[in-house]
């Protein structure tokens, strides 16, 4: 178990000319470092250990106006389901909150998401010198 470092809370905003379906994927670019690979990844100690995980919490979301579901698909959009987590290579979309299966096009949208930051127990590191903690993550917006 890593202790949390703390929870951040970010906004995830997109607006479009018009009503698109779209799809937010996240890519870990730390990967491989992190203690898990459904987590990203915080980078490696001088001694090539794993440093830690951001995790990457799916709240509440509203677009054009209107709560919606977050929805994510494990398989390429063949099939979607409620999301808790952002994971990385997970497709994270929105739905009706009646139908989690579909996702639906929207013009703006505004989605909480909290970022949680977890350091690996000190004692299974080496640390001998100052560790930079060099976590990155970025989200691909696609449309579908």
């Amino acid at each position: 178990n890593h202790p949390r470092l703390g929870s951040y809370p970010i906004q995830l905003t997109v607006a479009c000319d018009g009503p698109m379906t779209l799809v937010v994927t996240g890519v870990d670019n730390r990967s491989g470092t992190g203690s898990s690979v459904a987590w990203y990844g915080l980078g490696l100690t001088n001694a090539g250990e794993r440093l830690g995980t951001v995790n990457v919490k799916a709240k509440t979301a509203v677009a054009d106006g209107e709560t919606v579901r977050l929805i994510e698909s494990v398989n390429d959009g063949a099939t979607w389901r409620a999301a808790n987590w952002l994971y990385p290579s997970y497709q994270l979309s929105v739905s009706s909150p009646t139908d989690l299966t579909t996702p639906i096009a929207v013009k703006d949208l505004a989605a909480e998401l909290d970022i949680y930051v977890n350091i690996a127990p000190a004692n299974g590191l080496t640390l001998t010198d100052d560790v930079k903690i060099d976590g990155h993550a970025t989200f691909e917006l696609t449309y579908i």
